[in-house]
């Protein structure tokens, strides 16, 4: 009895870490007052902020690594099963790295020329999918497309696609 709720007590002890650091690592250069979640930890706990920055670099290194193999291995099947061609995962792989770079140069403007862009980019990425003869449903699926300024990593995070909305 008392080694299952131990283990049951680890275990939500171990989630809600897994969690918190999610959280962590997704708020590590923004903050609304104005002072980083890095230089924060570095501050609390008197360390270097260029190693705590290297820290959170590579993590978000390796969850944009993971999350490209998984894109990819997902545009594999549909490639396998008939949905898209070998050719048009090609040009969709091709295109969203073109969109990541058109999407950084936005890092510095406003918010409304930030706006303006990412719809112009929408529109035009959803006529070359038509041109391309694209399903939407697998930019969709895949979050292949224009991903905003912000990524879906904080700020600075411009690994991540948005999905397709109608």
């Amino acid at each position: 009895m008392k080694k299952s709720l131990l283990i049951g007590l680890s275990t939500t002890a171990v989630t809600i870490g897994i969690v918190g650091l999610a959280g962590i690592a997704s708020a590590a250069t923004s903050s609304t007052s104005g002072t980083s979640l890095v230089d924060k930890i570095a501050t609390k706990f008197h360390l270097s902020k260029t190693d705590v920055q290297a820290v959170f670099d590579a993590d978000r290194t390796d969850h944009v690594a993971a999350r490209t193999a998984k894109q990819k291995t997902k545009l594999d099947a549909d490639v396998k099963t008939g949905m898209i061609t070998q050719a048009q995962e090609d040009a969709l792989i091709a295109k969203r790295a073109e969109l990541k770079t058109s999407m950084q140069a936005l890092k510095d403007k406003t918010s409304t020329e930030k706006h303006t862009a990412m719809k112009t980019q929408m529109d035009n990425f959803k006529q070359w999918l038509t041109d391309n003869k694209i399903p939407d449903t697998v930019a969709h699926e895949h979050h292949v497309g224009p991903e905003g300024p912000e990524g879906h990593e904080g700020p600075e995070g411009l690994d991540g696609g948005m999905p397709m909305t109608n």
